[in-house]
């Protein structure tokens, strides 16, 4: 080598070593920032994949690399934000769903339950385990069910159909609804509707019409034969013609009886009759009320006992209905008491209520007629025999909620019954 050249290597040589280690530390520590910027790019990808809460770039990061970690950071807030979005609709529908009086049925393709609501439960009678996953059949165990669903999917139009469902039976409306979009191809949406309460409605909207036809056909029809014939020649025949008038006077006040209480039941069902607010001492009521039947005790040998209580609170209401009322449930128990049995009247007083007791030794009511003898016109007697339009109770009923009271009946069949009165003793 020239010495020139050497010498020139020599002044210059250390600065190209020192510049040459400076670029390459510069270098390395770019890369490292670099390196970590990446490293913190893919950790805040796995973050957003997995919903884990996003961390803000720093400012000494890269500047391609920080603004790429800003736009997930912010593309993650938006996420965020519709997954927040989607989760509490998700919640209200959940709640809405669960709340409910219509049982909701969601199958999918393969007839299994993706979503089954608490009314759909007890309606179908399932054994209380989780539905999602298991088939309809498995679940609800009814033909009729599984049928509409099939005819649903494969019609692609809704069935809807009346069915037996639980135990005890309830008579339940299925809305069954194939769902057409591309996404739920096969998949059926069921809705239950309990409608037992509107099919006894109508139930006992039949019986009443016929019972009302009932009740009026007979003393129509005889005052119809009475008049024909009294129009025919009887006229001329007194001692008959009395006969006749006499019997037509007691149809007709059978009739106007019957249509007296058809308006004091609507009357009190209607809430236009609530009591004048009178204070009523019930003892005094009881003991009054009770007195008056006691004679038609004595001609059936029936022992009547009555204790009207002392120092009961009074109650507020119409004295006057409330003693019909009493005087109608111890004319009963004495009507339904065979002769040397024995009516008991009793009040007494528990508690923020004045008890009223009638109990008897007849031959009590069944368990399938104890729901149903304050019914507009239900007699036990299927045949409808007795005496009375089967109102009496109904309208002891409704006076008795009208004074914002409670009423009941217990019975042991053969062996007597007993109605009780519950109403609200007045505050001093």
């Amino acid at each position: 080598m020239p010495e020139a050249s050497r010498d020139l290597f020599l002044a210059f040589g250390p600065l190209l070593l020192l510049a040459f280690v400076v670029a390459f530390a510069i270098v390395a520590v770019r890369l490292g920032r670099l390196r970590a910027s990446v490293t913190a790019l893919a950790r805040d990808a796995r973050d957003l994949a997995q919903g884990r809460p996003r961390r803000q770039p720093r400012r000494d990061e890269a500047a391609a690399v920080g603004d790429l970690r800003l736009a997930i950071a912010e593309t993650a807030q938006a996420l965020g934000a519709q997954v927040a979005s989607a989760e509490a609709e998700h919640a209200q529908l959940a709640a809405i769903l669960e709340t409910m009086a219509d049982g909701v049925i969601v199958l999918d393709a393969t007839g299994r339950v993706v979503v089954m609501n608490e009314a759909a439960t007890q309606l179908v009678g399932a054994d209380g385990t989780d539905a999602r996953g298991r088939t309809l059949v498995e679940v609800a165990r009814d033909y009729e069910l599984v049928s509409a669903v099939r005819a649903a999917v494969r019609e692609g139009t809704p069935q809807r159909r009346l069915v037996e469902l639980g135990h005890p039976a309830r008579q339940v409306q299925l809305t069954c609804t194939p769902l057409r979009r591309a996404s739920s191809e096969g998949q059926a949406l069921l809705v239950l509707q309990d409608v037992s309460e509107l099919q006894r409605a109508d139930s006992i909207r039949r019986e009443f019409v016929a019972n009302v036809s009932h009740e009026l056909r007979t003393p129509v029809a005889s005052l119809k034969a009475m008049a024909e014939t009294l129009a025919s020649g009887a006229l001329d025949d007194p001692p008959a013609a009395r006969s006749f008038v006499e019997r037509i006077q007691l149809e007709a006040d059978r009739l106007a009886q019957l249509v007296e209480e058809l308006l004091e039941l609507a009357r009190l069902e209607g809430g236009r009759v609530v009591g004048d607010g009178e204070r009523i001492d019930v003892s005094a009521l009881v003991a009054r009320a009770s007195e008056r039947l006691r004679p038609l005790a004595d001609r059936q040998a029936v022992d009547l006992r009555v204790d009207p209580g002392a120092r009961l609170s009074l109650v507020v209401g119409d004295a006057a209905r409330l003693e019909r009322v009493v005087v109608n449930l111890v004319d009963n128990a004495v009507k339904f008491t065979p002769a040397h049995g024995e009516v008991q009247v009793r009040a007494w007083q528990e508690e923020a209520e004045v008890v009223v007791s009638v109990s008897d030794t007849g031959p009590g009511i069944a368990a399938e007629d104890r729901t149903r003898v304050f019914e507009r016109f239900y007699k036990t007697d299927r045949a409808r025999t007795s005496a009375g339009a089967g109102l009496g109770l109904a309208i002891v009923k409704h006076t008795v909620l009208a004074m914002h009271g409670r009423i009941w009946v217990e019975s042991i069949e053969g062996r007597g019954s007993t109605f009780f009165i519950a109403l609200p003793a007045q505050v001093s």
